[in-house]
């Protein structure tokens, strides 16, 4: 798997996210259709999850592992999620006894 950089495409947003749990998410599907992406502009997840240099002139340049800093951006939603969720709770019970 690789991660992709390119300048100036057209990106259809599709609100496709409508299953259980992942409606309140606000995520929504990306499309780009017809590109090409030269090689140079690409990185593998495994570099990205090591926080290994890319090779030389490499247009990314990280100071540690993406998938350390990009799971906390995927803590938000979820956190958020349970907390309405209980304090959802929290209220129908009190109202309830």
């Amino acid at each position: 798997m690789r991660l992709y950089l390119g300048a100036g495409i057209a990106v259809k947003m599709d609100d496709t996210w409508y299953c259980a749990g992942l409606r309140a998410s606000g995520s929504i599907t990306c499309v780009i259709d017809n590109v090409f992406v030269p090689e140079h502009r690409s990185v593998s997840f495994s570099t990205l999850r090591d926080a290994a240099r890319p090779d030389r002139g490499h247009p990314i340049r990280l100071p540690t592992a993406f998938i350390a800093v990009h799971s906390y951006a995927l803590l938000g939603p979820a956190l958020g999620l349970a907390r309405g969720g209980y304090d959802d709770f929290v209220q129908w019970t009190r109202e309830r006894f």
